[in-house]
């Protein structure tokens, strides 16, 4: 399936995929940290019903990355709509204005080669870092940093943090 907006997205295929989110109109509307635990489940919860493997995470103020490994045909934009129909945002209202309609651009599936899906990962959990959050990517909660940690061990996760992430190319102007 390709999703129908510009550039096209090819979503369909098994692969890894890189996702970029944003809110509205870049709306800090995950500012409240009941908001980023809550879509950090969502996306847990929509993601192992559709059996898409969650690779890494981070959730910001006013948008998310997100590293997913599919393993076969998978609806990655039916993915979105239901994380982001389904965010709670306190009242119908701002929820409708959370996210824009139908839209979350896709980097996929990105072609298997182990630095490059490790440099992506590394770029999700520098992100905070990258927009001056935190000094140390550790210390920022809404981030699989630790848990990827806990996955891989800590000899990797170190590897992972010395690859550089300065020529990877994301719309991340939030």
């Amino acid at each position: 399936m390709d999703w129908t907006h510009t550039p096209l997205h090819r979503t369909k295929d098994p692969g890894w995929y890189f996702i970029t989110a944003g809110t509205y109109k870049k709306a800090p509307f995950l500012l409240d940290e009941r908001r980023r635990e809550s879509l950090i489940d969502l996306i847990w919860s929509c993601a192992t019903q559709m059996n898409l493997i969650v690779q890494a995470w981070v959730v910001l103020s006013n948008h998310y990355h997100l590293m997913l490994q599919v393993a076969q045909t998978s609806n990655i934009p039916l993915l979105a709509k239901r994380v982001h129909s389904n965010q709670r945002a306190g009242s119908q209202r701002a929820r409708r204005h959370a996210w824009p309609q139908g839209l979350v651009p896709v980097l996929g599936p990105i072609h298997y080669r182990r630095k490059v899906l490790l440099a992506r990962i590394n770029y999700i959990h520098q992100n905070p870092v990258r927009h001056g959050l935190v000094s140390s990517a550790e210390t920022y909660r809404w981030s699989s940093m630790r848990w990827f940690e806990d996955r891989v061990g800590i000899h990797l996760a170190s590897a992972v943090r010395q690859i550089r992430i300065d020529r990877i190319k994301v719309v991340d102007e939030f």
